[in-house]
């Protein structure tokens, strides 16, 4: 079954000579018979669709071509088996064969360079050719172009022998002059549609590519006459394989060199048609004269397999024209939608399959068609995003609830359009949310969906920002390197709100010791306590020996030192105790962290080596516990033995030493106990001041740790910004310099900005507003510039304004002079205030304007461009009716342009309404939809919703079929799109027809 994509690149081979062929027959072939099932057979091996059948001034090999396929399912070899499989049958029967018709013309040139006319025909035409040509073109001797005027043309020229000799001389020396050529084709209008005039570059017969065309205009332009001249402007195409060839002729010659300016281009392009009547494109054939050469050469043609299909080449000729080795604009077929089904109940669309080319498809119909529904429902299908919020989606005022678009319809009649890629993957409409799109990168654009954005971006600007931002992001770099920014962003910002807790228990820590020392009691008073005490001692130690005295204050002074440093070893033991129990907290949250990843690892070796490899965690656990060991008390005393639990016991047990040799240095009983008791005093006293002392130098630590917190936080701060500034900096060249071929030059410019805005309403919200009119504290960041978000993507920030208001405010909540609302905590009023309110901002500029300025059909372009233009994926565009809110000219010329473009790297499938769109993009496949009228008694279609889809060139009709198949494709957009017929022609007169 033949299955119709519309235009398709197809391997085109217009110039194959055959065996028996009238001039330089070298085919090594027995019979002709042999010679077509060599070409046939190798035809299906490469795959070539179209074969020009190519002879000097006769059609004959033609038709014995069509003969030999008319006859191919008798073909047998000598034991009766079929030469041809079915395959090969069904290919061969397929295959486009065309008249190929070589003139030879006059006059050659001053180098005895020949230049051959060849004329391709219509095969639907070939029944009037005898009329229309052979028997109407003459020669300068006046005879005809036929068998019985090769034959008298030779007798003229006195020669001699039997009917076929005079025929191969007469035809072997005949030739055609261009002028009468052009006036036998000018005066039949219909021979005029159904004749594609070649100009080929052969010197030698058989032997073609040897001259270049280019030459002749670049380099011998005083040797090149007016005939040869009319020569080139009568052809509509030229047999060429040379690059130079091909740009001079489509008018290109300039493109690639450097410092041309637009316009000395255009004016190259003009100059090209001015004289050579219009742009041509360059193909190639094989012109072979023996088999070996077959299909050495072909060209790749992008067309319907008809000669209406191949005229297109005419039209454009640079999309539809390819010399090259492999198939021109091939698609990954996992990112291409190869055909869809509606599948309904009550005869309510057609079950026909719709097929859809690689490229440009475009569904045209009248109101109420069911253009729409088609794309809709296939982009159902596939659309990754079936979320309320998302464009597949509405909310209904009535039933108070989101809906599919088209739910009604389905409630009058079951129905579901099946999708199938090119791959072979399937999806339907109807697939249930939780199952994942098979191609989940399509982008869809729903009717008024781009000025939809742009009205809400104006009156709020993320909208906009985010599809600009998700746009850079297609990028893989650029997503890799937004995801590491994020990271670095989230990561920060945690870090921030630590130091922010960091800091108030610092606070908090001061606060506490400040009431210890309270608690303690008065510093100066416990120094003149223990002074006093000092010197009752030494009153009661008057009658004590001077060396006893001695003795008695050192040991004393020993006593202090043993003290103190116990002291200093407890407040050790504290620190290392409270250290190991954060530790030992860290290390289980990590191993807790690294289980649960573990556990999420399917390649088991993979899990194997690195649970290994992680094991020194659990080590350290294990050792921290063993630590911990150290630390545990009973009654006040260490367990275990450790350097702490010695170092106490040995000071104690001097200490004790000390105390007993103290006592018979104090004299009498009586002056004993009072100095014991004088001396315990002055240790409690003492104990208390040097707490005191301890407490004063950890607050003097603690608020130099206070002012190091502080910086930490604003250098956080001053690190985010950094953070979007580098940002911005790296994706810069995925934005930079994008600019359609009018140099109508599109600017995306990356920034950081402030979100002025936000902030205000957080800081309103802790704030107790009364005051804050008379008290605000803020200048830069409550400035009335920023109240709104056009203003603050208008202005650059002043981040160095910012940080430094920041403190400010921070400093006046610490100090408690911002006037807060009851009961809201520092700590939290400060994480308000230091929240995050970078971000990165996208501003789109077109000339002079930006998108926010712009009218909506202009801005709504421009994004239709950067969603194009900045895509990274190659999966397929929907789009419904993308020329609304667009003028003319922005139809005409940049829409189109960019769908020309664009379609080269992916699949595009629109619904459109605008004949210039359809036409002037050159769409591979239109698609019609009509919806039957019910007053049409002649429409014989029983479905309510058809379909029909076919190329552009496509001409055929079957007037007694349902309305669809009553017109061609090219009526049909004649007939339902506004100056459809304008739009055909405007398509010629662009290439100089």
């Amino acid at each position: 079954m033949k299955i119709n994509r519309g235009s398709e690149w197809r391997k085109w081979d217009l110039h194959v000579h055959t065996k028996n062929t009238n001039k330089n027959d070298q085919f090594t072939s027995k019979s002709l018979d042999e010679y077509f099932i060599y070409l046939f057979k190798k035809a299906y091996r490469e795959n070539i669709a179209c074969i020009g059948i190519t002879d000097y001034f006769t059609i004959d090999r033609y038709l014995d071509a069509l003969k030999f396929i008319g006859e191919i399912q008798s073909k047998v070899d000598d034991q009766d088996n079929p030469i041809f499989s079915d395959e090969e049958k069904e290919f061969i029967t397929n295959i486009f064969l065309l008249p190929n018709i070589e003139l030879r013309m006059l006059p050659t040139t001053d180098k005895s360079r020949l230049i051959n006319i060849h004329c391709l025909i219509n095969p639907d035409y070939v029944p009037k050719l005898n009329n229309a040509l052979f028997n109407t073109l003459e020669n300068e001797g006046r005879f005809k172009m036929n068998h019985a005027g090769f034959i008298d043309y030779a007798k003229s020229l006195g020669q001699t022998g039997d009917d076929n000799k005079l025929f191969k001389e007469g035809l072997n020396r005949y030739t055609i002059d261009p002028k009468t050529l052009k006036e036998v084709i000018d005066k039949n209008l219909e021979l005029k549609d159904n004749i594609l005039i070649i100009v080929s570059n052969s010197n030698n017969d058989g032997n073609s590519g040897l001259q270049k065309h280019y030459d002749l205009f670049e380099n011998e332009t005083g040797s090149l006459d007016g005939i040869r001249k009319n020569i080139y402007k009568l052809s509509q195409a030229i047999f060429s394989n040379q690059e130079k060839d091909t740009q001079y002729f489509l008018g290109k010659r300039l493109d690639n060199k450097k410092d041309i300016t637009f316009e000395e281009k255009n004016n190259e392009r003009k100059r090209v048609i001015e004289e050579q009547g219009h742009l041509k494109a360059c193909i190639v054939g094989c012109d072979a004269h023996t088999e070996t050469d077959i299909f050495s050469r072909f060209t790749w043609i992008k067309s319907h397999l008809t000669f209406e299909g191949l005229k297109q080449i005419l039209h454009e000729p640079e999309q539809r024209v390819i010399i090259q080795e492999n198939i021109p604009n091939e698609k990954d077929k996992k990112l291409i939608i190869s055909q869809a089904s509606f599948v309904s109940s009550n005869n309510l669309f057609t079950p026909k399959i719709i097929y859809f080319n690689d490229n440009l498809n475009v569904i045209i119909g009248g109101k109420s068609s069911g253009k729409s529904i088609l794309l809709y429902n296939i982009a159902k299908a596939l659309y990754k995003d079936r979320s309320d919020e998302g464009v597949l989606k509405y909310f209904d005022t009535t039933d108070n609830r989101f809906k599919y678009f088209y739910d009604d319809l389905q409630n009058e009649s079951d129905f579901i359009v099946k999708v199938k890629l090119a791959s072979g993957l399937e999806q339907s409409s109807d697939r249930d949310n939780p199952e994942p799109s098979i191609l989940p990168e399509i982008k869809y654009i729903p009717q008024n969906h781009l000025s939809n954005l742009v009205d809400r971006s104006k009156k709020n600007g993320s909208t906009l920002k985010e599809l600009i931002k998700e746009l850079i992001l297609e990028d893989p770099f650029a997503n890799e390197r937004y995801k590491l920014f994020e990271d670095n962003r989230d990561s920060n910002n945690s870090e921030k709100l630590r130091e922010i807790d960091a800091f108030f228990d610092f606070q908090d820590k001061i606060k506490g010791l400040k009431k210890d020392i309270q608690d303690k009691g008065s510093k100066d008073i416990l120094t003149t306590s223990i002074t006093s005490r000092q010197n009752e001692i030494i009153t009661l130690q008057k009658d004590i020996s001077e060396e006893n005295k001695n003795l008695y204050n050192k040991y004393n002074t020993e006593i202090q030192i043993l003290i103190n440093e116990n002291e200093k070893i407890i407040s050790d033991y504290r620190k290392l105790k409270t250290l190991n129990q954060n530790i030992k907290a860290s290390l289980e949250k990590i191993q807790n962290d690294k289980n649960s990843l573990l556990n999420t690892l399917e390649n088991i070796e993979i899990k194997s080596e690195f649970t290994e490899q992680y094991d020194f965690i659990q080590q350290a656990i294990n050792k921290i516990n063993e630590i911990e060991q150290l630390f545990l008390l009973d009654n006040n005393n260490l367990i275990n033995e450790s350097s702490i639990k010695k170092q106490l016991i040995n000071n104690n047990k001097i200490k004790r030493e000390l105390q007993e040799k103290i006592k018979p240095l104090l004299g009498q009983k009586e002056s004993q106990d009072k100095i014991q008791l004088l001396q315990t005093e002055i240790r409690t006293d003492q104990e208390k001041l040097n707490s005191i002392i301890k407490i004063e130098n950890e607050i003097k630590d603690l608020q130099n740790e206070l002012i190091i917190q502080k910086e930490k936080i604003f250098n956080n701060i001053e690190i985010n910004f950094n953070e979007y500034q580098s940002l911005v900096h790296d994706l810069e060249p995925r934005t930079q310099d994008i600019e359609n071929k009018d140099n109508d030059q599109i600017d995306i410019k990356g920034s950081t900005k402030f979100n002025f805005k936000k902030f205000k309403e957080s800081m309103n919200s802790i704030s107790d507003l009364r005051t804050l009119r008379f008290q605000n504290p803020f200048n830069y960041l409550y400035s009335d510039n920023f109240n709104n978000l056009s203003d603050i993507n208008k202005d650059d920030i002043n981040k160095d304004d910012i940080i430094s208001e920041l403190k400010d405010v921070f400093d006046s909540i610490l100090e408690e002079n911002y006037p807060l609302i009851k009961d809201f905590s520092l700590k939290e009023a400060c994480r308000i205030l230091l929240e995050n309110h970078f971000f990165d901002h996208w501003e789109v500029k077109s000339g002079n304007d930006t998108i926010h300025n712009m009218s909506t059909g202009k801005a709504s372009f421009i994004l239709l461009k950067l969603i194009i233009k900045l895509s990274k994926s190659e999966a397929p565009i929907l789009i419904d009716q993308p020329e609304d809110n667009l003028d003319n000219r922005s139809i005409s010329t940049d829409l189109v342009d960019y769908l020309k473009d664009k379609k080269l790297k992916r699949q595009i499938i629109l619904v459109t309404h605008n004949a210039n769109i359809v036409v002037n993009a050159d769409a591979e496949n239109i698609i019609v939809a009509n919806q039957k009228d019910e007053n049409n008694t002649k429409d014989k279609c029983i479905y309510t919703f058809d379909y029909i889809n076919g190329a552009l060139e496509e001409t055929n009709y079957n007037p007694d079929g349902n309305f669809l198949k009553s017109m061609s494709i090219r009526q049909h957009i004649a007939d339902i799109l506004e100056g459809g017929k304008e739009a055909f022609k405007k398509r010629e007169e662009k290439y100089g027809f």
